[in-house]
């Protein structure tokens, strides 16, 4: 019984898994229909034959596997019953399509059908499409079907058919086109919106269509009052539950009609401009079954009022309101509305002009049901919190955006909303939410949080119990510290997230525990992010669409991971410092890519561009990219927009630039371009912005321009300016264009309607083609900067849209046409150094041409500043009418114009009663006195800047005229020559603080004794080389010693000594803070030196550029403690620098260069002074810096430190010294004996400017010397050959020239195999180890090597310089080398046979240079090489094929027309072609899982184990079993119940 029992349930078993087995088999089985898969590849040829550029591969036999196909995987015929061709061909310009509709027959089961967007007209054959018997969809959207667009047998021959999509055809519907459709009684969707009716009349057959109809979409039909009767055949829709009547002009004999349409319950009526006559009564009262209306941009102001009573008050029912962008105020919004509405859940008033009255939160406190509700974008700026987060418990989504509310919200008072989903108050700048105080536990879960401009401080902490959260939105929130990495990684139901224009700080956030992210969109811009993007980018984020970098700190290599991420579709990574080449898969075969920027980088190389069928935005300017990147337009098929702008390209143009067809803005500006304009330019015929301006093209302008249709005509710009990602997310393009003498970002609204062309900076010749004059559509053109020839262009008098024309720095000839005049929109007008002559136009806006255009600075009626200064102002200079019409103007600055002002000139200054401000310096008054008027002019004046005016005796009468300026504070006199009738003028000037006497050669007869007792207020007197000799001592005393307020004095250049300083100086001078007396001859005495330290309050002192050889150190640094900033460089002060110098604890800037200093000076003495950010040791000879010992961590962060011609860095011990990446200019000098120890120096990344040769001394023990990306010019020193340890040497990417050392082989570490001399850790205690890294660059890659493979690698790399001649044969006995790098350099002779010997080399890139002859055979010996790259030279010969040489693609041989054999596809024995033909993605690679043994093999095995997993448990386990009979069963019986009722539902109501 026992053994009968077990085979019984052994056959249960073996039964069931048997039928899962077939079940998968099934399900899994490959092939569909020999004739269907016949069929769609002629679909598939005949839709990319018209010009698709969509490469997507139909891998595989089995069609069901294809990109555009679906098949009925339940079916065991697998049959197709999806047809997806949507926009194969919408972009081909090559006319309308007939496509066979025979090729369909062949899919009998087929259910849906999508040809959107392929511009069909109609079909060949039509009647076909009639024997699809099963087709239940058919879209043909986005087409321009003619009266055969549709067959007429549809109705008879189509039962199923529920849905047809005719929307956007772009041509007027007919009623034949329309008349197919007439008879489909199941038709339950049609949409024909966005089309135009032809003939003004729906076909009478129609209207038993609608009977069935439940949707109908006519938005922007044009459905005016010819067209009324269109709604008329919506009588008989009863069934009707959405209808569409957006974006018309609606009539009241069209509303009238869908009085009968009472099941109507969703109705669109946004943007149809009626008023209250239009809606009829009967459509009030009948549709109680109402629950959504949508009136958005609905309303003409003048009877908004009555329309919102007539139908808001009356529908009852409504559950969903749309009323946005309306205009609406508070007033005017019906009681009904917020008072009487019990079943309203959704509201919408966005976009309007609400202000938020009492009255209106009180109305919306009272809807209890509401659960969405959005105010966004409107001028609230009062809520009622309370209400709103007590009363509205049904809450789901508030939006409260972009308003005016201002305060402080707390986020606390929604903790009680259990519903709550989406919240948005963003952009609300003056209120400030608070998150974290005081403590609260939400009750909801949100999906939305949108806080962006909130002031908030902290990223909110509740967000990590926000388990369903898909959109967060905290940008400009000025938040700090890192980025949580949990936000990132921990929140898993996370698509979202924008962190945008924050002050973070610290590297990208890195996972914890190999997390991924779920995120979709992540953009952390401006946000200053440092360090380097993560390697593994693509593990960490699969599934990331948008990505945006932009405006950080990022360096390092892009991440060749990165492509991987197979659904990006925007990357933006400029505005960083990424360096090296761009990742070659990401512009190969990414074909999802829509917008790529990489602007502003240190980038220098790029890979070809091929297969990027959806990329339309690539942005590379700012880079240092060198060549063109191979590009053809089939590559690029969409490309709207080229921007590779500053950079260092060079190459013949005409050579590279192809026609993209589709290309809006092509931006090459400031490159080496070389060559004529190319023709293929006037076959873009979208083109918009063309700025070839700053390069050295020749030749001609193309007289074929005006084959640019975009240009001939005003239109708007054929790309919109925004890319929508989601309701929220968009990212608004921009386009950088110089125009009007200045470059300008055009985005939004100015972009759209912006041309331009820019040819300036170049070298062009010949004639200005007269067919530019068609360019009627410009707005901007430049040609200035060349050479051309010829007349000025009467043609040019038909650019009516032009506001810019440079023609400047050319040769042209002739007169300026007086048709000119007619371009009413011109601004800036230029024909400089040219060589026309004859009469200028001088009418309408050509008469602003002229200096007389300053008289419309009157119509600037709030210019508060205006500045003229370095011009050549004449007596027009400045137009009358300043004083009448700029009653605002509190400054003008009008100095340096290096010429005569007359009286006439300043006369226009007169009543500017406000002016605070005036610079009349570096002048001449012509005529010797100011205008009469002026005095009253300088009533209100407070700041009067006369430097350099010629005040002589003739003209003392300008100071005069400040005798009415009693609120001058600030008075600037220097650099002059002054009387004693021009200083007397200032007796009255009573409230003056700041006087400058600079270089005014004053004597004590020149100062009269009215301004020594009046000016008891001044607290600042500059009085730079002013005095003469003879009387300088009573100068001094005649002002200093009775202005005893004096703050800020200045002394400097006036030759004085110790003893010619006044005695009240120093020692009666209770509240100076600033003293300067440098440059004269002090000596440092000791009655000048007790004077110093009593000036209690100096915070500046200088001393600089004296004698003096005595300092009172221990006075200085007990008695000064206020000072910031003390000077005593250029002097001879002798001995130590003592200790107690760190009491200074205020300072911030110290100067002791250039003296005679000596000792040693420990740099823990200014280990306190955590203000520091300046020091200066210069040129003390004697003077040695000890920096290291003792032990110290120093307090402050310094901006600045000069160190030069010290004894610097004498530390015996120091072994590593790093200072990559900063911004060092200049290198600071060593000697091996002060660095006897060190192993590794780190000046990678700076902007290093110097000869090699004279810095590079030979370190005895260095072992890792990384020098990359600087500006090193010289050739290699031979002291590279005495680092016997030397291991790591990167000198890549500077100017360096000259031969290589051949000598390299003296360094002794690289000639066999050791480990590496450097100490791969630095123990700091028991439980502290420091690890040494080493970054260095191989296989295209930047690696940090630590641990053992720092101990086990070798390396050189010299590539990016500018090195030639042979490669030294004797680097082949640099046996120890894992990497060598010789690339883009100009290397000649052959390839070294003696690199067989790197046994070792993992890696060798001699790409980029001019190596000739042949690769030796002998190579194929290195084992261990990995890499290996020789592009780009002219080798010749056969390529070695064996071994790991087999591995090679052909990436590493192209540009050398000589080489042949595998892995290209040049025929050794056959004439070699004289050009590669090279194509990426020609290579077929094949892997071990292609091999179709290997795929049974592991098919049969995997079913056995899978096999045996299920049974061996049931059969050892009898609990087991009766587990998974009850499992079994119960599948069984849902599955048999949910068959039941779907044959039951197909036989009543399919």
């Amino acid at each position: 019984m026992g053994s009968a029992s077990f085979s019984s349930e052994m056959v249960k078993i073996t039964g069931f898994v048997s039928l899962l087995c077939f079940s998968f088999g099934l399900y899994g089985s490959k092939g569909c229909l020999q004739e269907e898969r016949t069929a769609a590849l002629q679909l598939w040829d005949f839709f990319n034959s018209h010009g698709s550029t969509v490469h997507t591969k139909l891998e595989g036999d089995d069609c069901c596997q294809w990109v555009f196909l679906e098949c009925d995987l339940f079916n065991s015929t697998n049959r197709v019953v999806i047809i997806d061709l949507s926009y194969q061909s919408y972009t081909t310009g090559l006319g309308t399509l007939y496509p066979n509709a025979s090729l369909f027959t062949h899919f009998s089961e087929l259910q849906k059908l999508y040809l959107d967007g392929n511009n069909i007209g109609g079909w060949i054959m039509p009647e076909a499409l009639c024997e699809l018997r099963n087709l239940k969809v058919l879209s043909l959207s986005g087409n321009s079907l003619d009266d055969g667009g549709l067959p007429r047998c549809l109705a008879r021959d189509l039962p199923f058919l529920r849905e047809i999509y005719l929307q956007s055809n772009s041509l007027n519907l007919s009623s034949p086109l329309l008349s197919a459709i007439c008879g489909l009684r199941n038709l339950r969707v049609l949409d024909l919106s966005n089309n135009v009716l032809s003939n003004g009349s729906f076909p009478p057959c129609m209207l038993g269509t609608f009977s069935s109809l439940e949707e109908l979409y006519l938005g922007n039909f044009t459905l005016e009052q010819s067209s009324s009767n269109v709604l008329t055949a919506l009588q008989g829709a009863r069934n009707l539950q959405y209808l569409d009547l957006s974006n018309n002009n609606l009539s009241d004999g069209s509303m009238r009609a869908l009085c009968e349409a009472r099941n109507v319950g969703i109705l669109n009526l946004e943007f149809t401009n009626f008023n209250m006559e239009h809606i009829p009564h009967c459509q009030q009262q009948n549709h109680s079954s109402l629950e959504k209306l949508i009136l958005s941009n609905t309303f003409a102001t003048k009877d908004s009022d009555a329309l919102l009573e007539g139908l808001i008050c009356r529908w009852k029912k409504f559950k969903r309101l749309d009323l946005s962008m309306n205009d609406l105020n508070d007033e005017r919004l019906p009681s009904c509305l917020l008072h009487n509405n019990p079943v309203l859940e959704g509201l919408d008033l966005s976009s309007n002009n609400l202000k938020g009255s009492l009255g209106f939160s009180t109305g919306l406190c009272k809807l209890r049901k509401l659960r969405y509700l959005n105010l966004g974008s409107n001028s609230i700026d009062n809520i009622n919190w309370t209400c709103l987060s007590s009363q509205l418990n049904s809450l789901q989504s508030l939006d409260l955006s972009s308003n005016k509310l201002e305060g402080v919200v707390f986020f606390s008072m929604f903790a009680n909303l259990s519903k709550l989903e989406e919240i948005n108050l963003s952009n609300n700048r003056e209120l400030k939410v608070e998150t974290e105080s005081p403590t609260w536990v939400p009750s909801f879960q949100l999906n939305s949080l949108l806080l962006e401009n909130c002031k908030i401080r902290n990223i909110p902490h509740f967000i990590s119990n926000q388990y369903n959260l898909s959109i967060l939105s905290l940008s400009y929130n000025s938040l700090q510290g890192t980025i949580p990495s949990w936000l990132l990684y921990n929140v898993t139901s996370l698509s979202e997230l924008y962190l945008r224009g924050n002050h973070f700080h610290g590297p990208f956030p890195l996972p914890m525990k190999n997390r991924t992210s779920t995120l979709q969109l992540l953009d952390i811009s401006d946000s200053n992010i440092e360090g380097q993007l993560p390697g593994n980018i693509d593990v960490i984020f699969p599934k990331l669409f948008f990505f945006n970098m932009s405006t950080n700190k990022l360096e390092g290599c892009i991440p060749p991971s990165l492509p991987n991420i197979i659904d990006l579709e925007v990357l933006d990574l400029s505005n960083n410092y990424f360096v090296g080449e761009i990742p070659r898969r990401l512009t190969q075969n990414n074909t999802f890519l829509y917008l790529l920027s990489l602007s502003n980088n240190n980038l220098h190389a790029i890979g070809s561009v091929s297969n990027m069928t959806y990329l339309h935005f690539l942005s590379l300017d700012g880079n240092r990219f060198t060549t063109l990147f191979p590009v053809t337009p089939s590559s690029l098929p969409f490309l709207e927009l080229l921007d590779v702008s500053r950079n260092s390209i060079s190459g013949y143009i005409q050579d590279w630039l192809p026609a993209f067809p589709q290309l809006v803005a092509l931006l090459m500006r400031g490159n080496h371009l070389v060559g004529y304009i190319p023709t293929s330019l006037c076959q873009m015929k979208q083109l918009r912005f063309l700025d070839l301006s700053n390069n050295h093209l020749s030749g001609s302008i193309p007289s074929c321009l005006d084959n640019i249709t975009s240009m001939l005509e005003k239109s708007e710009l054929p790309f919109g300016t925004d890319i929508i990602l989601d309701d929220y997310m968009e990212v608004k393009l921009k386009v950088n264009f110089a125009t009007k003498g200045n470059m300008y970002s055009y985005e939004g609204l100015p972009l759209a309607q912006m041309t331009g062309i820019d040819f300036s900076l170049n070298q062009l010749s010949g004639h200005i083609p007269s067919q530019m004059g068609k360019l009627i559509a410009l707005h901007s053109l430049n040609l200035s900067h060349n050479s051309l020839m010829g007349y000025f262009l009467e043609s040019f008098q038909g650019l009516e849209k032009l506001e810019s024309l440079d023609l400047s720095h050319n040769k042209l000839v002739g007169m300026i046409p007086p048709q000119i005049v007619q371009l009413y929109f011109l601004e800036i007008f230029s024909v400089a150094f040219n060589q026309l002559s004859g009469k200028i136009p001088y009418e309408k806006n050509f008469a602003s041409f002229t200096q007389d255009s300053y008289i419309a600075l009157c119509e600037l009626r709030n210019l508060e500043e205006l500045d003229l200064g370095g011009n050549s102002l004449d007596d027009r200079g400045l137009p009358r009418c300043l004083a009448r019409g700029l009653p605002f103007l509190g400054g003008i600055f009008i100095d340096g114009n290096s010429l005569n002002l007359s009286s006439h000139f300043l006369s226009a200054l007169c009543g500017l009663k406000n002016l605070r401000t005036l610079d009349l310096s570096s002048n001449v008054l012509s005529n010797g006195s100011f205008p009469h008027c002026m005095l009253g002019t300088f009533s209100s004046l407070e700041e009067l800047h006369l430097r350099n005016f010629s005040l002589e005796q003739p003209s003392s009468n300008v100071l005069i005229a400040l005798q009415g300026a009693r609120n001058l504070h600030d008075l600037d006199l220097s650099n002059n020559n002054l009387s004693d009738g021009s200083l007397k003028a200032l007796c009255e000037a009573r409230n003056l603080w700041a006087l400058d006497l600079s270089y005014s050669n004053l004597n004590v007869e020149h100062i009269p004794h009215c301004l020594q007792q009046n000016h008891s207020s001044l607290e600042e007197l500059i009085l730079q080389g002013t005095f003469t000799t003879k009387d300088s001592d009573a100068l001094l005393k005649g002002l200093i010693c009775k202005w005893k307020k004096l703050k800020s004095l200045d002394l400097s250049m006036n030759d004085l000594s110790d003893e010619r300083l006044p005695f009240c100086l120093l020692h009666n001078n209770s509240v100076l803070d600033d003293l300067d007396l440098s440059s004269n001859n002090l000596k440092g005495s000791l009655g000048f030196l007790t004077g110093l330290c009593k000036l209690r309050k100096l915070w500046y002192l200088n001393l600089r550029n004296n004698s003096i050889d005595n300092i009172n150190w221990t006075c200085l640094s007990s008695q000064l403690n206020s000072l910031q900033s003390l000077d005593l460089s250029h002097n001879q002060i002798p001995g130590t620098i003592p200790p107690f110098v760190s009491n200074l604890t205020s300072l911030v800037y110290l100067d002791l260069s250039s003296n005679k200093l000596e000792g040693v000076v420990f740099f823990s003495m200014f280990a306190n002074l955590s203000k520091l950010a300046e020091i200066n040791l210069s040129n003390n000879k004697d003077l040695e810096i000890e920096t290291e010992s003792p032990t110290w961590v120093p307090s402050f962060q310094l901006d600045s430190l000069g160190l030069e011609n010290s004894s610097v860095f004498n530390m015996t011990d120091l072994r590593l010294l790093r200072l990559d990446g900063n911004r060092f200019t200049t290198l600071f000098p060593i000697i091996p004996s002060t660095l006897p120890s060190l192993e590794l120096l780190d000046i990678s990344r700076n902007s290093i400017s110097s000869y090699i040769q004279d810095w590079l001394p030979a370190f005895p023990q260095m072992v890792a010397l990384l020098m990359r990306g600087n500006d090193f010019v010289g050739c290699l020193p031979t002291s590279l050959c005495q680092m016997q340890q030397l291991r790591f040497l990167d000198l890549s990417n500077n100017r360096l020239s000259g031969s290589i050392p051949s000598c390299l082989n003296n360094i002794t570490s690289l000639l066999e195999k050791s480990e590496l001399p450097l100490r791969t850790t630095i123990s700091g205690s028991n439980y502290m180890e420091v690890k040494v890294k080493v970054n260095f660059a191989t296989k295209r890659n930047l690696y940090s090597y630590e641990g053992l493979p720092l101990a086990q690698m070798a390396g050189i790399d010299l590539s990016l310089n500018q090195f030639s001649g042979d490669v030294p044969s004797q680097m082949g006995e640099l046996r120890a080398l894992r990497s060598l790098n010789l690339s883009h350099n100009s290397l000649m002779g052959y390839f070294p046979i003696s690199f067989q010997a790197l046994e070792l080399l993992e890696s060798l890139d001699l790409s980029h240079n001019k190596l000739v002859g042949m690769i030796p055979p002998q190579m194929i010996r290195l084992s261990f090489l990995s890499t290996f790259n020789v592009a780009f030279n002219q080798l010749s010969g056969k390529i070695p094929y064996e071994n790991n040489f087999a591995t090679f693609t052909k990436d590493s041989y192209i540009g050398n027309p000589g080489l042949c054999g595998p892995p290209t596809e040049v025929n050794c024995s056959s004439p070699q072609p004289p050009h590669d033909e090279y194509k990426e993605g020609d290579v077929d690679e094949q892997s071990l899982i292609d091999n179709d043994l290997f795929f049974y093999s592991y098919v049969a095995i995997s079913y056995i184990l899978g096999f045996w997993i299920v049974v061996a448990p049931l059969l050892l386990s009898r609990n087991w079993r009766r587990k998974y009979y009850k499992v079994v069963d119960g599948c069984i019986e849902w599955c048999s119940d949910r068959l039941f009722w779907f044959l039951f539902y197909i036989k009543n109501y399919w």
